[in-house]
């Protein structure tokens, strides 16, 4: 008794082989089920032909999953590694490459337009003050101010490549904007660094001696209060120093910072302070000078090369108001 599967292939066999089977002949010297080419056709076979029960145990042993090589051995291979080219690729864009640089020094400083190349203005050397007089038509006190002239010439960052215009004609928006995003994203991060470098270079080292990063802190705020009589609005320490603060707790705080308007929670940590060194400032103390729309998108035509020229330009100029207001100190451990 047949399966129903039996059934099922044997009638997908006999559908099959119907039509060939008026032109399949046994010879008389034993060559039975040698297929026979018609009169007048020349046919060249190289392999045997099934048999009708041939056939339906092939077809029954495929249906059951069956893939050995003895049924397989007839059929050609097709490969997805042989033919890469016939289907799309898993295009996916651009990959993530981290969150973009924002700026953490130069939003510490007072900002300022930059409508020239160059800033100029003035400071006292010396100011004008009073003193004890006596009266009785004694001559008034009377001591000699000066000032002097200040001027930065605004520093640029610039960065442009010639890139194949395909990328424009073929409406490649993905790229463009990826590539404009990257240069943004430099300039904010080596202007942020300009900035951090211009704190180092002009703070006012103070001899704190041989003590900790909060003691250090402390002192320095003390000093800026003290020399430009206005409060420190931030502090900024190295990274390694910063995460060594993980093992302070709130009774190694010293009371006295609170007092000066210093919150360890708003220290800021940056890699443009070097390790073992503490920066404390006023904002007053910095204007960050900065052309509007910096960085500035300009892009032209390269016709003799098929190109397309793009790049950013932007100018920058920091400027020290008071030198008293940016105190540096150096220290040996976080408490």
């Amino acid at each position: 008794m047949y399966t129903k599967e039996q059934w099922d292939a044997w009638l997908a066999a006999e559908a099959i082989f119907a039509a060939g089977q008026a032109s399949i002949t046994a010879s008389a010297n034993g060559n039975a089920g040698v297929a026979q080419a018609p009169q007048g056709l020349t046919l060249t076979h190289t392999k045997p032909a099934l048999t009708f029960s041939q056939a339906c145990q092939t077809i029954q042993a495929v249906r059951s999953g069956d893939r050995s090589e003895s049924i397989t051995a007839a059929l050609s291979d097709i490969t997805r590694s042989a033919n890469p080219w016939v289907s799309n690729v898993g295009w996916v864009g651009e990959l993530w490459s981290g969150v973009s640089y924002e700026r953490a020094i130069v939003p510490l400083l007072t900002p300022g337009k930059l409508d020239n190349w160059k800033v100029t203005g003035w400071r006292w050397i010396t100011k004008p003050a009073v003193a004890s007089y006596a009266g009785d038509k004694a001559a008034v006190p009377s001591n000699a101010p000066t000032t002097e002239s200040v001027s930065v010439e605004a520093l640029r960052l610039a960065g442009a490549h010639d890139i194949d215009r395909k990328f424009i004609d073929f409406n490649d928006t993905e790229f463009m904007n990826s590539y404009f995003a990257a240069l943004a994203e430099s300039y904010a991060y080596k202007s942020d660094q300009a900035a951090g470098a211009f704190l180092v270079a002009n703070g006012t080292t103070f001899a704190a001696g041989a003590v900790g990063l909060l003691k250090a802190v402390a002192l320095a705020a003390n000093k800026v209060k003290i020399d430009s009589r206005t409060k420190a609005t931030f502090v900024l320490v190295n990274p390694t120093d910063f995460i060594d603060l993980i093992n302070i707790t709130s009774q190694d705080v010293p009371a006295f910072l609170q007092t000066l308007g210093i919150d360890p929670a708003n220290f800021q940590p940056s890699e443009f302070v070097d390790a073992g060194t503490v920066l404390v400032g006023a904002k007053p103390a910095v204007t960050f000078y900065e052309l509007a729309g910096t960085p500035i998108r300009v892009d032209a035509v390269n016709i003799v090369n098929g190109g397309y020229d793009a790049g950013v330009f932007g100018y920058y100029a920091p400027l020290l108001q008071n030198a008293k207001g940016l105190v540096k100190a150096t220290f040996t451990a976080a408490v």
